[in-house]
């Protein structure tokens, strides 16, 4: 069952011009369950009417994923399912299911217009030193997919609040808000981090509704959902951190900032061969919502 923040999302993109099928194809979802939530949406419903799932299966779509990433076929993942579940299902059914998990894995890279996109993540940095004692520091990332042209934030916690402030930093640093934020399963932005449909912790998704932008949680165990913020993390750790010298973590603020202007968004970025600022100047700056 589509939980509220879904409808959040279809409602935030349909405002957005964008169709069925672009939503569809954005989501993951089939065009008959958008266009079902599109038609819900117009009678009034701001949320799914409570239902039952009916197929026993669908609890288990996780483990028959896991299963079959470990190389297992249909016949073993139907065996363990009844040694290990305790599950009295047919052969056909687990076979179904499988096909089922096989179609919604086909990944096609997507281009991602001027404002239409920005991906998030935390990576951990390390420990450093503030006001003489220790402290573990995170970077937050906010990429714009587009462009590339990125913001990150040391932060020395996850909570919601933090999250929350980091995006408000972020909008202000682009000089305004993409239609739609990337997320992977943070704690602080997802609450449930089911296969396909990861629950949007319910004040991140009024936060982002409250700028017109819609939020997108990315799977459990799919790279490709989120790979431009991930490449975003690493870089930042092989690039800046490791050629960090010190130990303070005022210091590797001060750092990170001049790192993030000077040498970050005015590289030649390794996959679009071009330069994040210039291109974020030329197409993308004018094109995110104000």
């Amino acid at each position: 069952m589509y939980k509220v923040a879904m409808y959040n999302t279809i409602k935030t993109l349909l405002s957005h011009g964008k169709s069925i099928r672009e939503i569809a194809s954005e989501l993951g979802m089939c065009r008959k369950t958008v266009s079902r939530i599109q038609k819900a949406l117009e009678r009034g419903l701001e949320e799914p009417l409570p239902q039952v799932r009916p197929k026993l299966l669908d609890d288990y779509l996780d483990d028959i994923q896991v299963y079959k990433e470990m190389g297992l076929s249909a016949i073993l993942i139907h065996q363990r399912l009844h040694e290990q579940h305790g599950l009295d299902i047919s052969y056909p059914s687990v076979a179904r299911s499988i096909e089922r998990l096989k179609k919604q894995e086909v990944f096609v890279p997507l281009h991602s217009d001027p404002g239409e996109e920005a991906q998030v993540d935390f990576g951990y940095m390390g420990t450093f030193r503030r006001n003489g004692r220790p402290v573990k520091v995170w970077v937050f990332s906010m990429v714009l997919s587009h462009s590339r042209y990125s913001f990150y934030k040391l932060v020395t916690s996850q909570r919601v609040d933090e999250f929350l402030d980091c995006h408000i930093k972020a909008f202000e640093y682009f000089g305004g808000v993409p239609r739609t934020v990337k997320l992977d399963n943070l704690k602080s932005g997802v609450t449930i981090p089911d296969l396909y449909e990861p629950e949007l912790q319910r004040q991140y998704s009024e936060f982002l509704s409250y700028y017109s932008c819609a939020g997108i949680a990315c799977r459990p165990r799919r790279p490709q959902d989120k790979g431009k913020v991930e490449s975003s993390i690493k870089y930042v750790k092989n690039n800046f951190l490791k050629g960090f010298d010190g130990n303070g973590y005022e210091d590797l603020l001060c750092g990170l900032k001049v790192w993030n202007e000077e040498t970050c968004n005015k590289r030649v970025h390794g996959t679009t061969r071009r330069i994040p600022l210039a291109v974020f100047e030329q197409y993308e700056k004018h094109a995110l919502l104000s």
